[in-house]
């Protein structure tokens, strides 16, 4: 039995069916098409829609007065694995769809739940949330995007930039500085439809092995909210941006776990059949010590992910599980990609396996959501608090 099995276990029966569909489904229709979206540069706008039409991928902790599944956090953090599996930048892209749904059922304004919601829940408007900038990523305080009060709402002007699904997202969650003079104080998000006048979409981010993600970004200028349609006023902003840190944390690092047990399972597959001086590759005890070096690091990762998401679920503190699942999956995740390739050698380069995907897709681990080196200073600032 992996930890896998016993956190199912503890799940709701829907959310567990869930699950499964989505293995299914990445199996089906992500996996044999992973490498062509990053060969072609594509953002999969079809498959988005399909999975939030086929799966409800889009509505899995919308609440279900608003047509959602109402299934708790783990259901994402296990969908999230299931997926990136198949390919992160997917994975990545769906999550980034389903939080923006999500944020509006939870906190949206009635005009803003009935204009936007059903739309994101089927697919037919894919979400984006824009927190970093240029010049501001880590440091989400100096954003420098503003927005200016005027009469019936708000005009904002400036750019984000490393934003998941903004090659062509219809709507996206901008958080925005409405006071420069007291910082995270200020900063207040706002839904921006694509379609108004103002908003600029930028070239997409060249980013090799991340093409399904749709990382790009866009400029505002002299974009007009109104008032219906700020999602967090200025003061709560910054609070529930970060509160949704934590969560962004325990799934990402989920999803390098499916990413690891993905070449893992390559690697074993090529160990068995393929023979060298007599014996197959996995006969040979530096090789099988190697990979269970992987395998032993997987089952690690899926313990912190699952407690950070049943701390989560309980409504506790959960920064330092989150930032220590986060540490983990990037220190670990890049050198288990790696074992996992040279256990190949030359095999393990080919476009087909898909490793040059999860290779990169490790190396953007370490920078999503916190760099490692933030992941070291929450956690030693938390383990320094007095007890």
């Amino acid at each position: 039995m992996t930890t896998n099995d016993e956190f199912d276990a503890a799940l709701p029966a829907a959310a567990r069916d869930l699950i499964v569909a989505t293995r299914r489904f990445a199996a089906a229709h992500v996996a044999p098409l992973a490498n062509r979206w990053e060969r072609e540069r594509h953002w999969p706008l079809e498959m988005l829609g399909r999975a939030s039409t086929e799966l409800r991928l889009s509505g899995i902790e919308v609440a279900g007065r608003h047509g959602g599944l109402a299934l708790p956090f783990g259901a994402r953090v296990r969908v999230a694995e299931e997926l990136a599996r198949a390919d992160f930048g997917f994975a990545f892209a769906i999550v980034n769809h389903h939080n923006a749904a999500a944020r509006i059922s939870e906190s949206g304004t009635p005009d803003a739940v009935e204009r936007f919601l059903p739309a994101l829940l089927t697919g037919q408007t894919i979400g984006c949330t824009a927190m970093s900038e240029p010049s501001a990523g880590s440091d989400f305080a100096a954003i420098a995007t503003s927005a200016q009060r005027v009469g019936g709402g708000w005009r904002l002007s400036g750019t984000k930039r490393w934003i998941g699904n903004a090659v062509g997202a219809g709507l996206a969650l901008t958080f925005a500085q409405t006071d420069p003079a007291t910082r995270s104080k200020g900063i207040a998000c706002f839904l921006v439809d694509a379609a108004q006048p103002g908003f600029e979409r930028l070239p997409p981010e060249p980013l090799p092995g991340l093409h399904a993600a749709g990382i790009g970004a866009f400029a505002l200028h002299d974009c007009f909210v109104p008032d219906a349609h700020v999602l967090y006023p200025p003061g709560e902003g910054f609070r529930l941006a970060m509160a949704g840190v934590n969560k962004a944390r325990a799934h990402i690092a989920a999803m390098m776990t499916g990413v690891m047990d993905a070449a893992l399972g390559r690697a074993l597959a090529y160990g068995r059949t393929r023979h060298a001086f007599e014996r197959t590759l996995l006969e040979h005890q530096g090789l099988r010590w190697s990979l269970a070096d992987v395998a032993t690091d997987i089952e690690a990762l899926r313990l912190l992910t699952g407690r950070t998401a049943r701390l989560i679920e309980r409504g506790e503190d959960a920064q330092l599980a989150a930032a220590m699942a986060k540490k983990f999956a990037g220190e670990r995740g890049s050198l288990a990609i790696a074992a996992c390739i040279q256990a190949q050698g030359a095999h393990g380069l080919l476009e087909d396996g898909g490793l040059h995907r999860h290779a990169a897709a490790a190396r953007a681990m370490c920078l999503a959501d916190g760099t490692t080196e933030m992941m070291n200073e929450r956690i030693g600032a938390l383990l320094a608090r007095p007890v």
